[in-house]
């Protein structure tokens, strides 16, 4: 028997084989005195299964937003009804989470198949939406974790404008992908790879629009706070999914956004090349904070390069020194260019106004 924390399908197997006996793991929490589902002896040990409900025990899940059970297959919060609910918190002031007809709310995302056998997904304080689909991190960072390139990952969700919430990922990289010292634009390239190679396996609303190296991911804590769930794919950790702060510039430094939309001509492999040169050296430039490439889902020749600087006049001073005219020179004969000029429409920046 597992328990305590999510058990690889790999892990099972591995421990099957090496001690000649069915590896099974449960679902439960203290409030369940501790248990609702389990495994038996040849049950699915797909990634997140956790077994049937015990005798006695019902289980469903419901939508996020309207509450209402969903059916078979698909993704929602898992409640469990029986017992073993507890009554209640001792001193509890919060609104209770077991509703009038005695249904649990676990707090956990998760879904039954047509046979009964739950499937944990993450943490509901983790999942969010992108438009209206529901991302969990714990599924992008499986994918991650499994390029030998990465040692260690993080995900979190991103304010967008357009789709409410992108997928931010930091990942710390193995040594041999990132020497120590080592050029900036050698680091940038492996990320841009690391990046395509997890969107190759992720649903379009999965997919990775920010990845960052980071130093570091934080460890889970080692005790379970009250209310921690044990079993079948869910760690208690929200501080390991905040992403860097980002907070909105101030009066004193506007941020301004740039975005060229490139066509490339020539040589894909090249192209990549030179941009993380290019890249690598506007990063090194006074008054830059951040940039992204986006490549067109249909389109494999259009790419998105967005920067964002503090000022338009930082930015100026950056494209008009010699080191960028030599590194562009390498780019003009690839593609063809689309700048364009965004402001923060919270700042609104005069001197921004007519710049390309």
């Amino acid at each position: 028997m597992s328990g305590g924390s999510a058990l690889a399908p790999s892990t099972a197997h591995r421990l099957r084989d090496a001690l000649g006996v069915p590896v099974v793991q449960g679902y439960g929490m203290t409030e369940l005195s501790p248990l609702a589902h389990n495994q038996a002896p040849g049950d699915p040990v797909g990634r997140g299964a956790v077994g049937r409900a015990l005798p006695g025990t019902e289980s469903r899940i419901v939508d996020l937003d309207s509450r209402e059970p969903v059916p078979a297959g698909a993704t929602g919060e898992v409640q469990v009804r029986g017992p073993q609910v507890m009554a209640g918190y001792l001193h509890d002031d919060e609104p209770s989470r077991i509703d009038a007809d005695g249904w649990f709310s676990t707090g956990d995302v998760g879904r039954l198949d047509a046979d009964g056998v739950l499937y944990l997904v993450d943490r509901l304080d983790d999942v969010f939406k992108h438009d209206n689909e529901l991302v969990s991190p714990a599924a992008v960072e499986r994918v991650l974790a499994e390029d030998p390139r990465v040692a260690e990952c993080v995900v979190a969700d991103w304010p967008d404008a357009v789709h409410g919430s992108v997928v931010w990922a930091g990942v710390v990289l193995r040594a041999p992908a990132a020497p120590p010292g080592g050029p900036a634009h050698a680091v940038l390239d492996v990320l841009d790879s690391v990046a395509e190679r997890a969107n190759e396996r992720l649903a379009p609303f999965e997919r990775i629009r920010r990845l960052e190296a980071v130093d570091a991911v934080p460890a889970p804590p080692t005790a379970s706070p009250p209310g921690a769930r044990s079993g079948g794919g869910c760690t208690s950790a929200p501080p390991r999914r905040t992403p860097p702060d980002r907070s909105r510039p101030t009066e004193e430094t506007t941020m301004v956004t740039f975005v060229n939309k490139l066509t490339v001509h020539g040589d894909q492999d090249e192209f990549r090349a030179v941009r993380a040169r290019l890249t690598a050296y506007m990063a090194a430039q006074p008054g830059y904070i951040g940039h992204r490439s986006l490549r067109h889902a249909g389109d494999a020749a259009v790419h998105l390069e967005i920067a964002e600087w503090e000022s338009a006049a930082a930015h100026r001073a950056a494209v008009t020194s010699e080191g960028f005219q030599q590194l562009v020179a390498g780019l003009k004969p690839l593609v063809t260019a689309e700048p364009g000029l965004y402001e923060d429409e919270d700042a609104r920046v005069p001197e921004a106004s007519g710049v390309r």
